[in-house]
């Protein structure tokens, strides 16, 4: 009787450790991260345990011209291949959210700050667990990459408007799969004004946005 039980016992153990691998384990969310400050900083490396993260920011210039906020996200040790990067809009004062591809390993983050007043930086390390269902609505001023949107049809359209400032520069939307951050779907360099794109579902997709003298851009996501 004794050794059945052993064996039962065994058993069980076995198809519990073959079941936890086998539908996999979620990682222990780690805490957020703060950053602040009104000069250059470089952050000290920090884990992120997730495949999907995202960072929060802020800036408010000192001057009305001649600031400079841009904000990197680059693999611990490498100084030149930057994960991420956001820079400062026309406008004094900008705020926004980024979302990582890239995640699972460690990174750190540099903040180079001209004339500006104070800045404030926000690691979410807990990841993103449901993507943004279609009719979505994305906006900012700034270079951004967006939340994964679902998509259910056998198409979906990108309706974009750019309000330029001042000088005008080119302004790249990339569509990925969410998941990819090397094979786009499209890249486009568009101009100032509205217009549309179409593309193929049905998915699961996420947006890159890289702007200069943008007061400030929209893009709504239709079936």
């Amino acid at each position: 009787m004794r050794k059945i039980f052993f064996v039962s016992c065994g058993l069980l153990f076995l198809l519990g450790t073959f079941s936890c691998a086998h539908l996999g384990v979620a990682p222990e969310p780690l805490g957020p991260i703060f950053l602040s400050g009104s000069k250059d900083l470089t952050g000290s490396p920090f884990n992120i345990n997730t495949k999907e993260w995202q960072i929060n920011w802020k800036y408010k210039a000192a001057v009305k011209r001649g600031y400079n906020f841009v904000l990197y996200v680059y693999p611990e040790g490498d100084k030149v291949n930057y994960t991420e990067m956001v820079v400062s809009s026309p406008l004094p004062e900008g705020s926004g959210s980024t979302y990582l591809y890239k995640g699972k390993g460690r990174y750190y983050i540099k903040v180079r700050a001209k004339k500006i007043a104070n800045w404030q930086v926000e690691v979410v390390r807990a990841g993103v667990s449901e993507p943004v269902t279609s009719p979505a609505t994305f906006s900012g001023s700034t270079d951004t990459t967006t939340k994964p949107f679902k998509i259910r049809g056998k198409e979906f359209k990108l309706t974009y408007a750019m309000e330029p400032k001042g000088s005008w520069g080119g302004q790249m939307i990339a569509v990925y799969p969410r998941g990819q951050t090397e094979n786009f779907v499209d890249a486009t360099t568009v101009g100032p004004g509205t217009g549309t794109k179409v593309f193929k579902g049905p998915g699961q997709y996420y947006i890159k946005v890289q702007c200069t003298s943008v007061k400030n851009w929209k893009i709504d996501v239709t079936e």
